[in-house]
């Protein structure tokens, strides 16, 4: 075993964002997080935002002053202030997207003390700050006044430097040459030409490009440390109630504002700041790395392992762990978590380390098997029991040996059948071969057998019991007479049937599954099964191999090898990644609106925006949806909006929830919606129609038109309604899952079809799950339409002809009722 330094254990997992991802340059300078939620980032080419899902650029188009912004700082008023390298400022409301220049900028540009830091604004728009060449005190009063405590100074040879504030407590450096009296603490720089100060309280900590020192509010120097050679600190700041330094070859060190040093985040790159995040992630921003986040998640990335699959993963005899991956072999994590490598380096389709004399067998392994009736042969090995408590069996292609190396299925009829693992039962042996289980008794013959419907994957034995994982039905239990006595599948709270990998612990059964890994408790009486997946910090859901050493559970996934401490778990199950879910812009008829209440007739074609911020997991985000109102069922989308080309007149109310790999979060919006009726359906128009259809009515009974000519009256109050309704008559359907808007005179007819309507139209069919009988209900045109039989409506104006028999509409022939040849007979073309 040879030690392999590239692939040390680290206890967090980073997420690299590049230009690849959107980011316009790899140099990038600071990072915050704004009162929204959003993420901006200050790089070589423009300040950035990112919301979990798209970055964003702005530049001098946007009305930058320039396109390299150096450092962002918030102020107490919600206002985002930056500065860039032209030693130019501006500053931006959260939300708005709008950028204004600082009034002075003319000033600060012909200074020659250095870029502005530690900006601090008022409601004035009164500056302060500290250049970064030597750290004194500079203002900017409300008429562009300049004043600095200090005069410009590149070396502290002649003068004593030390710390101050001014009244409202805002520290800076002053000086005062060696030979005044002066009392205060001398701090040494070896050059004053790159100073930062940072405070938490009373606490100071000030950074030049060597060395680093610690000041309590007794002016003390409690924690001092220098950077040896060719390496140079970075930057400094403070985060919360943390200081801390990044070097270049150091990396960035957090310490706590007495001095102990509480982390160390070291990636290879020149880290430039330092950001926690408000559901506690980390970001780094790189100087030629792009931005680097680590999510807070209790599932741990083992680091050097990303991106390789991790096959098998075991205990050799120092109980230490031991796996394979696809790409360079076994490696070997020993309990100071040190981790070497086999000397062999191969790539290796399958991979699996053999616990009982600490072997490594590959697809590229033939093992020697001795056997009377077969003599000495070479195999391939496909695998080995797993059960540390009875002998260990070796699996072949088609048949399994002993640790001796002899046959086990001497009388083995079903020799043609590949292997999938293999059991002791005692003194019986379990076999699994395709989608069947068989027992054999201690002389290799065959006594029982039973097909589980799907493919089996793995074996266990839990005393007298037999665990089958499957590709397709759970988890599968079966007594020692092969009898079926436990099923666990997605029903009882699996996120996937199809499972690679059965661990026993005691009274737990743990599963590695293609959605996750499965813990149950109570397996045989009323099991309680819970699922760990990508929502809780594996990059891959596909659990490939389990393993546990006291209290921590080792997954081997095809993204490479994870772990968490089992006592955990239950922490792990109830936390959930933390997004902020919230209403964006609402457009009626293209148009931007503030509500969409009260919408008018016509005014109904919506557009309804939201926004997720989600760090901790941005893929397998969806949204589901549903229009209480028009449609109670759920639709399911991948977009951040939600359009409807034409929503009828009604009260309605959008329920939108996100969902992470399929499953809905808690979190929902609600939109409250409500489009008017247009004016001829409205109450006083219908009073109007109605008394109108009264006179005429009484009109004709009175002279006796009624009695001769039915049809001639039904044919006038058509006209009028065609007078009095506007031309365009349409109506809503829903079909195949959306919103269809039909024009009623494009209709020929409407046909039952079981519990679907057909509606025929000049542009074609449409389905639609409907009763004929509420058919004329859809339309709004009631009188257009004439039944010609139980399953038939028909447009009048769009018959061509008819005769006793049959109506013609369009080229269609429809035969008619019995019932309803009157109301044909009487029909006027």
């Amino acid at each position: 075993m040879i030690l392999l330094c590239s692939m040390g254990i680290s206890q967090e997992d980073y997420q690299q964002f590049t230009k690849i991802d959107g980011l316009p340059s790899n140099e990038c300078y600071d990072v915050y997080q704004d009162r929204t939620g959003i993420l901006w980032i200050a790089t070589d080419r423009g300040l950035v935002s990112f919301d979990g899902s798209n970055f964003s650029v702005f530049g001098r188009d946007e009305g930058l002053p320039n396109d390299v912004v150096l450092e962002i700082y918030p102020q107490e008023d919600g206002t985002i202030w930056c500065s860039t390298i032209s030693n130019e400022l501006f500053y931006f409301i959260p939300g708005e997207n709008k950028f204004y220049t600082y009034k002075y900028n003319q000033l600060l540009k012909s200074n020659h003390i250095g870029f502005p830091q530690n900006l601090i604004v008022n409601a004035n728009q009164e500056i302060k700050y500290r250049p970064n060449a030597g750290s004194p005190l500079c203002t900017i009063d409300k008429n562009g006044h300049q004043h600095c405590h200090e005069e410009f100074f590149t070396t502290s040879d002649n003068y004593h430097i030390f710390l101050t504030h001014d009244d409202q407590g805002y520290p800076f450096l002053r000086s005062a040459r060696k030979n005044a009296n002066f009392d205060g603490r001398t701090l040494n720089f070896e050059s004053l030409s790159s100073v930062r100060i940072s405070q938490i309280d009373s606490y100071i900590l000030t950074a030049s490009k060597k060395r680093v020192n610690l000041i309590n509010p007794n002016q003390r120097i409690i924690y001092q440390s220098e950077v040896k050679g060719d390496e140079y600190i970075i930057n400094s700041g403070a985060e919360g109630d943390e200081f801390w330094v990044s070097s270049k070859g150091e990396g960035l060190r957090i310490f706590s504002k007495t001095g102990t040093l509480l982390k160390t985040y070291n990636f290879n790159k020149n880290i430039t700041n330092y950001l926690k995040d408000n559901h506690g992630g980390v970001w780094l921003t790189t100087q030629a790395s792009g931005l680097l986040y680590i999510a807070n998640f209790q599932v741990h990335l083992l680091s050097g392992t990303k991106a390789s699959i991790i096959q098998d993963v075991s205990l050799n005899e120092q109980k230490n762990l031991v796996f394979g991956n696809n790409v360079n072999g076994f490696f070997e994590l020993d309990k100071n978590y040190q981790l070497s490598k086999t000397t062999f380096d191969i790539n290796l389709p399958k991979s699996q380390f053999y616990h009982f004399n600490n072997s490594f067998f590959t697809n590229q392994n033939r093992f020697e098997v001795h056997s009377d009736k077969y003599g000495t042969k070479h195999h391939l090995i496909l695998g080995y029991s797993d059960n540390r408590n009875a002998p260990p069996i070796l699996q072949l292609l088609t048949n399994i040996v002993d640790k001796n190396g002899h046959y086990l299925l001497e009388h083995n009829p079903y020799n043609y059948f590949r292997i999938s693992d293999a059991e002791f039962l005692g003194k019986k042996i379990v076999v699994a071969k395709l989608d069947s289980l068989y027992l054999f008794d201690e002389e290799g013959t065959l006594t029982k057998s039973i097909n589980s419907g799907e493919r089996i994957t793995d074996v266990d034995i839990d005393g007298n019991k037999i665990l089958c994982a499957t590709k397709g039905s759970g988890l599968l239990v079966y007594d020692d007479q092969l009898r079926k006595i436990a099923q666990i599948k997605k029903e009882d709270g699996l996120k996937s049937n199809y499972i690679n990998e059965i661990y026993l612990d005691g009274n737990i059964v743990w599963l590695g599954t293609r959605q996750g890994v499965a813990r149950i408790m109570n397996l045989y009486s009323k099991p309680k099964v819970e699922v760990i997946g990508r929502s809780s910090g594996l990059k891959s859901n596909e659990v490939l191999d389990l393993e546990i050493i006291g209290h921590q559970l080792y997954l081997g996934t095809v993204d490479g090898l994870y772990y968490l401490d089992t006592r955990l778990w239950d922490e792990i199950i109830n936390s959930k990644p933390k997004i902020i879910f919230r209403k964006g812009e609402l457009l009626a008829n293209g148009k931007s609106v503030k509500s969409l209440l009260n919408l008018p007739f016509g005014k109904n074609s919506l557009e309804v925006q939201y926004e997720l911020i989600s760090f901790q997991q941005r893929e397998g985000v969806s949204f589901r949806y549903k229009l209480v109102g028009l449609d109670n069922s759920w639709n399911e989308t991948s977009d951040r909006k939600i359009v409807f080309t034409s929503l009828p007149p009604g009260n309605y109310e959008l329920l939108v929830q996100p969902m992470f790999d399929g499953i809905p979060r808690d979190e929902t919006l609600h939109y409250p919606i409500s489009v008017l009726q247009p004016f001829y359906a409205t109450w006083w128009f219908i009073t109007l129609v109605v008394l109108g259809i009264i006179t005429a009515t009484w009109a004709f009974v009175r002279y006796r038109v009624i009695a001769r000519n039915r049809e001639l009256i039904r044919e006038i109050l058509r006209f009028l309604m065609k007078r009095l309704k506007p031309k365009t008559k349409s109506f809503v359907v829903r079909s195949e899952g959306k919103s269809i808007r039909i024009n009623s005179v494009d209709v020929l007819f409407a046909e039952s079809n079981g519990n679907y309507l057909h509606i025929h139209t000049t542009k074609g069919k449409i389905i639609i799950r409907e009763k004929i009988s509420n058919f004329k209900e859809l339309v709004p045109d009631k009188l257009e339409y004439i039944r010609v039989r139980r399953s038939v409506v028909v447009r009048k104006d769009k018959i061509t002809g008819k005769n006793s028999e049959f109506v013609y509409v369009d080229k269609t022939e429809i035969k008619i009722g019995n019932t309803y040849r009157d109301n044909i007979g009487d029909l006027v073309l």
